[in-house]
């Protein structure tokens, strides 16, 4: 029986964090810990089970996102593949995952299987989803990098596609890439993080933050030599530049640095917790190729009161624009340095954006706006009729072979 049928009983929810960004989930596996967190603590229309493994629940207490193991946790054997395994061996190691997971399923009578975490692993399971269970899929890639994705990767978003029933993104502009799914798809409201170790410090101090991988989309390179470009204003106003990651262009940076003669005004570091920082910092800089949205660490930012200087990319202004920072076309690096003399020369303008920043944050980014929207989906996949979600034999052979030959998935 569909249990919105039944007065009082509560769906249940198989929220699957498996796997992914070196079996942490990265950013996604992040954002839905603290979702469940919060479906722990705070009473809900479903009941919200997690699954997934150990070594995911320590990694979440390293990451300061401690979940009650013995609150509705539902243990999944370990995913990782051992060093050296061939392909076959993988293949096998994804069926008996896969098996494994619909073991879990169909003991625990879940209604709805969510996976917010895309990973080869779930594949088999999909291409031959249990009957009777309504399916959530989450596509984390935004538009503009799915298209330079590994065909394996690609496989698995078709694969998910086509199976679930309700596609659950952060981006709106998915439903005009993917317009054959544009009726399965859910876009949410907002992102969230943890905001309670994020409150700006009393005494703000005269510094502008880079934070994140030093990799070429994340444009560390970019900061540097706008750094440069802007270095006499800096010092004339007593600022300085705090640069926090590591990554393959680290050795560049450091170089770039010295080549400017910047080692005054640019400080490289890392640091297990950025917040001591933030909290001090001003202005503060998230300026990728192609995404900002929904970067944690901005939204961190913005909650301890810094301006931000943004590329205005993709969909940066869900929660960037004008009102909050300063947005810059990254064809035009100039623009950049010219963001940081006008914000670092403008003690009234900086103040009201941070200000800003901080207000839009906690109003409108909030773990319960999004925890409000995700059990709407749930209910909506289950209100649906049930459809037959299992692909053919000659359906998924399609899928493989045009995903194998790089053909552009609509």
């Amino acid at each position: 029986m569909n249990p919105l049928q039944a007065p009082g009983n509560k769906p249940k929810i198989g929220l699957v964090l498996i796997g992914g960004a070196s079996e942490g989930g990265g950013g996604t596996g992040r954002r839905f810990a603290r979702l469940f967190q919060h479906f722990q603590r705070t009473p809900s229309r479903s009941n919200v089970s997690l699954v997934t493994t150990p070594e995911f629940l320590e990694l979440m207490e390293r990451s300061s996102i401690p979940i009650d193991a013995n609150k509705n946790v539902v243990y999944c054997e370990s995913t990782a593949i051992k060093s050296g395994a061939g392909p076959l061996d993988k293949l096998g190691h994804y069926r008996d995952a896969s098996a494994k997971l619909a073991s879990l399923v169909a003991e625990h009578e879940f209604d709805v299987v969510h996976i917010p975490i895309p990973n080869l692993l779930y594949a088999p399971y999909l291409l031959d989803a249990p009957e009777g269970v309504r399916h959530v899929f989450s596509m984390t890639a935004a538009v503009g990098s799915f298209d330079s994705m590994h065909w394996k990767s690609q496989l698995l978003y078709r694969i998910g596609f086509e199976s679930c029933d309700a596609i659950d993104t952060l981006y709106s502009d998915i439903a005009g890439r993917f317009p054959s799914y544009a009726n399965k798809l859910h876009v949410s409201p907002c992102s969230f993080t943890d905001y309670s170790h994020y409150q700006p410090a009393n005494e703000k101090e005269r510094s502008i933050v880079f934070a994140g991988r030093l990799e070429g989309f994340k444009n560390p390179e970019l900061f540097v030599e706008a750094t440069s470009v802007a270095a006499d204003v800096l010092r004339q106003h007593g600022w300085t530049c705090k640069l926090f990651g590591d990554g393959e262009l680290r050795a560049r940076v450091e170089a770039q640095i010295a080549h400017y003669g910047l080692s005054d005004l640019i400080e490289i570091d890392q640091v297990p917790d950025l917040s001591p920082y933030l909290n001090r910092s001003s202005i503060f800089a998230s300026i990728q190729l192609t995404e900002n949205y929904p970067s944690q660490v901005l939204l961190e930012a913005m909650a301890a009161g810094n301006a931000v200087i943004a590329t205005d990319v993709g969909e940066t202004r869900k929660i960037v624009d004008e009102e909050v920072g300063v947005l810059f076309d990254p064809q035009i690096p100039e623009n950049l340095a010219q963001a940081m003399t006008r914000l670092v020369s403008d003690d009234a303008l900086r103040d009201r954006l941070a200000s800003n920043a901080r207000d839009r944050i906690l109003e409108e980014h909030t773990v319960e706006r999004f925890a409000a929207y995700m059990e709407d989906l749930w209910v909506a996949a289950l209100a649906d009729p049930m459809p037959s979600r299992r692909l053919s034999r000659l359906r998924t052979g399609r899928l493989i072979a045009e995903a194998a030959a790089g053909l552009k998935f609509a």
